[in-house]
Parts: C-alpha cells; sequence; structure tokens
C-alpha cells in the first residue's frame, strides 16, 4: 500500500513524460483499483531513465508498457541518489561487452523509445563512446582552462579522464546529465586539452 503522500494521475504516462524531462533518479509506486481488483507497480528511474519495472508478474519492458496504459492511479516517486538504484537482472556479459564500464553496462538496458519518449529496459543498445584522454599535463591544462573561462565542471571532467573512463563513467562520477558532459569534452577538445582514442 502507497502511504499518505501519494498523488493522483489521470494518466500515468504523463507522469513517466515528467520523471523523464527531468532527469529524475528514483523509484516510482504506483497502485490503482480497477474492476474491483487492486494493482501494482513500481519503476525504477536513472537519470530520468526506466531501467526497472514490474507490475503484478509482468517484469521489464512488459510491465513498463503495461504502466504506460494505466489511468486514474495513485503514485507516490521517492528521489534516491544514483549508487541506491539497484538493477535486480545484470546484463548477460558477452565477448563484445565484457570489459565495459558498470554504467556503460547498464545503459545497454535503456535504448529504444517508447510512444512516450521514454527508452526502456532489455532492448539492443548502440555502442558505448570512446573513451577521452589528456593532451597536457595538470598545470598546463589548468592555466588553458582558466584562460578559455571554462566552468569548474570542465575542470572536473578533466581531471577525471584517464584515458579508460567514457562519457557514461564520467555521468556517473559526477552526477550530471550525459549532455552536459558531452558539452564540456567538446569544449575541451576544442583547444586541444583532450583527445578521443
Amino acid at each position: 500500500m502507497i502511504n499518505d503522500q501519494r498523488e493522483r494521475t489521470d494518466r500515468l504516462e504523463t507522469t513517466l513524460q515528467t520523471i523523464a524531462s527531468l532527469l529524475q533518479t528514483g523509484i516510482l509506486n504506483v497502485e490503482r483499483t480497477k474492476g474491483g481488483v487492486h494493482e501494482t507497480g513500481n519503476i525504477k528511474f536513472l537519470y530520468g531513465q526506466p531501467v526497472e519495472a514490474s507490475a503484478g508478474t509482468r517484469f521489464g519492458i512488459d510491465a513498463f508498457e503495461w504502466l504506460t496504459t494505466w489511468s486514474n492511479c495513485r503514485y507516490v516517486f521517492s528521489a534516491k541518489f544514483p549508487s541506491e538504484i539497484i538493477v535486480s537482472l545484470p546484463p548477460v556479459l558477452t565477448p563484445k561487452n565484457a570489459h565495459a564500464s558498470p554504467l556503460a553496462l547498464l545503459t545497454r538496458f535503456i535504448q529504444p523509445t517508447t510512444e512516450a519518449g521514454l527508452t526502456l529496459l532489455g532492448a539492443s543498445s548502440t555502442p558505448s563512446l570512446p573513451a577521452p584522454y589528456r593532451l597536457l599535463d595538470d598545470l598546463e591544462a589548468l592555466a588553458c582552462i582558466q584562460r578559455a573561462d571554462f566552468s569548474r565542471l570542465h575542470l572536473h571532467v578533466f581531471l577525471l579522464l584517464d584515458g579508460q573512463r567514457t562519457p557514461d563513467d564520467i555521468v556517473y562520477l559526477t552526477n550530471r546529465p550525459l549532455h552536459k558532459i558531452q558539452q564540456a569534452l567538446s569544449d575541451l577538445e576544442h583547444v586541444g586539452l583532450i583527445k578521443y582514442s
């Protein structure tokens, strides 16, 4: 049973779109009574992307798609830190992705898009982005970053680069959206501080 902090919605899909657009991380618990039958479900989100869903006997994509059809239901969204989102079923490692970072493995689950504009758990993925590496040492780079009037995020991203961390890893470590990390990397590459392998 969902506690007293529940909200009511006429269309759960709208709530899911809001969570996605705000890049929220947390767990959405949902309940409804339809035809005298009480039903519950939940969806785990990581940066606005659903990474796990269950409803009754349904799991994964099947549960998520079924929950998007719910109307006249109650829900509670519990915000969480990314490290608190644990996906019960880890991806199967294949030779192609056996050495990928933990975040890259997780993102392999959240690629295809539904009609609601949300990506889904469990489908095929695009390859992980390459790992950038530094071209200058820390002191030279710091002077260049200051001359370019870059943000602290630029410096933080630069200092995290080791030639093995992918942009997905940097997202995980900084708790920033991928588009901001990609912009910072692009800026750093433009001024000649980094290069992609």
